[in-house]
């Protein structure tokens, strides 16, 4: 499956991915800042501490929507030249 991504921080210049090779959403919000060392880094951004709720709810947000019930299939018919 292609990748889409995201670009996180100007300041940071790095990139995110939404899906994995298989498909699935695999991105995530973290608590704090997330090192490129961090294992699966490309599939994490950085969070605010403290915000517990508004990160878990952001997180649902993105894998709802950029899932099998929000905007995965357009994208996948986007991909293949039928949408």
């Amino acid at each position: 499956m292609e990748r889409w991504i995201i670009r996180s921080g100007v300041s940071y210049g790095s990139v995110k991915k939404i899906y994995s090779d298989e498909g699935d959403v695999r991105i995530e919000v973290l608590k704090g800042h997330v090192d490129s060392n961090t294992p699966d880094a490309e599939y994490k951004v950085d969070g605010l501490s403290g915000a517990t709720l508004t990160t878990d709810g952001v997180e649902n947000l993105l894998r709802f929507w950029m899932g099998d019930n929000g905007y995965k299939p357009f994208i996948n018919n986007l991909k293949n030249g039928e949408a």
